[in-house]
């Protein structure tokens, strides 16, 4: 039989590789208040790209981005490439954002029903765990809380009022990165 048939190809056929999304950014936790974190777009054989910085914001014009992160919490970083034909991937990475870690003391207030100054509580941020405790000049517990809103208000147990002096007070604090703090002090109630 020796049959034979020949083709000839004109055009060329063009392989296009497969787009490869991945990118790095400069830090993968960030504490308040820099929180600025810069992205490194690694990716290889796209044309276009969108990240998606997980806080609302994203961008398709710069290729190696910096993000900002206002609040804190858990981000997470996305980067989408794609080739002339459509063809997308797609690279994640998640940060973690802490509040900076502080702590204020006042050192009096005046719980007198003027509505400025009524309670006592320490201030801070990047707190995960608290106790406050404040005692009269016997040892005796005024007031117990495991709430940085909830503050004394100048009264015992009871809810009596107690008299202007200077009390003292015991604080706990444990911040989000697992850091401790623990002191003794006073603190003047004024009428």
């Amino acid at each position: 039989f020796g049959c034979t048939d020949t083709v000839t190809v004109k055009d060329y056929i063009d392989a296009i590789p497969y787009p490869e999304a991945s990118f790095y950014p400069d830090t993968t936790v960030l504490m308040m208040p820099d929180t600025t974190i810069q992205l490194i777009n690694t990716s290889r054989y796209y044309d276009t790209w969108q990240w998606s910085y997980g806080n609302g914001d994203g961008s398709a014009r710069e290729r190696n981005p910096i993000a900002i992160y206002p609040d804190s919490g858990d981000y997470t970083i996305t980067l989408i490439v794609e080739n002339e034909l459509g063809c997308q991937d797609t690279a994640v990475v998640k940060i973690k954002v802490f509040e900076q870690e502080t702590i204020f003391l006042p050192t009096a207030f005046t719980p007198d029903g003027d509505g400025l100054n009524e309670t006592y509580s320490p201030k801070g941020r990047g707190i995960k765990d608290y106790e406050f405790m404040v005692f009269d000049r016997w040892g005796q517990t005024l007031f117990r809380s495991k709430s940085i809103k909830f503050g004394w208000d100048g009264t015992n147990r009871n809810g009596d009022p107690v008299p202007s002096g200077i009390y003292a007070y015991k604080l706990y604090v444990e911040w989000y990165t697992g850091r401790t703090y623990s002191t003794l002090g006073s603190v003047s109630l004024m009428k």
